[in-house]
């Protein structure tokens, strides 16, 4: 789930993935007491988890389950939890993560406008974390930026106009 991370960077955010396996092989020296951790799981029912959360909670950092089951070993081990409802996944014989990781998506989404909200967070510095995309260029880009000048433009003059075109019989 690499939206909802990238739409960190774009509100000016620290932020980084971790992966439970990688956790336990140095990467958790990344955690500190300042930070949250944001677990993402539909069953909860995975041992890496459950010792990520053993090993971060040991390092002061915040964390936060997010759940399709409610009551289970991972939102009682974290400091907080959501529970995303989910009746049934999408797939037909209801195991692919489909309908979960899209609901995650969007809750992910949720919290980042609400903070981008809390933050008062203006089209400018918005922007200006987009140089090259429409946003962007929208906000910060001139005509006199982007328009070719007189002596650029390809201009074909009548005199030579003949000259280049082929004739056919």
């Amino acid at each position: 789930m690499s939206k909802n991370p990238a739409l960190s960077h774009t509100r000016s955010r620290r932020r980084s993935s971790l992966s439970p396996v990688d956790a336990f092989h140095g990467d958790i020296g990344i955690l500190t007491n300042r930070d949250v951790l944001i677990l993402l799981s539909k069953s909860y029912a995975t041992e890496e988890l459950l010792r990520l959360v053993l090993c971060a909670g040991a390092k002061g950092a915040l964390l936060i389950a997010l759940t399709s089951v409610e009551g289970n070993a991972l939102t009682t081990a974290c400091d907080m939890s959501v529970h995303l409802p989910l009746r049934r996944e999408l797939c037909p014989i209801n195991l692919a993560p489909v309908t979960s990781t899209a609901i995650q998506m969007v809750f992910g989404d949720t919290i980042a406008i609400a903070l981008m909200e809390a933050r008062n967070l203006t089209k400018e510095e918005y922007a200006a974390n987009h140089p090259a995309g429409k946003i962007g260029k929208s906000l910060f880009l001139k005509v006199k930026d982007v328009m070719k000048k007189q002596d650029e433009l390809p201009i074909c003059r009548e005199s030579n106009f003949f000259d280049s075109v082929p004739i056919f019989n």
